[in-house]
């Protein structure tokens, strides 16, 4: 079994929070000049999208028999941590500003 195209784009979506070097804005795709309401929006939108419950229900689920179906769940996992870490240091330095 392999990924249909929504599994696929979803993946895609995932693999793109991923890239080494990106800041925190740019893995939750906003502005640095976004404001907290931004940011939150922006992390709400794919949190939601990578949950592992959500994931899940779309059929990627880590406990799949399927190499490729378990890898996916696992890299967008990885994605779903590595958005909230964004969003946390975001929202960390704009209540905080230096």
């Amino acid at each position: 079994m392999s990924l249909n195209p929504a599994q696929e784009a979803l993946l895609n979506e995932a693999k793109k929070a991923l890239v080494e070097g990106k800041s925190a804005y740019e893995i939750l795709d906003v502005s640095t000049q976004a404001d907290a309401k931004e940011i939150k929006s922006a992390y709400k939108r794919l949190a939601r999208s990578f949950h592992p419950d959500i994931v899940s229900q779309k059929g990627i689920n880590k406990d799949s028999d399927d190499a490729e179906i378990k890898a996916a769940a696992e890299t967008i996992e990885s994605g779903f941590k590595m958005v909230t870490q964004a969003y946390e240091a975001l929202d960390e330095s704009k209540e905080h500003p230096h």
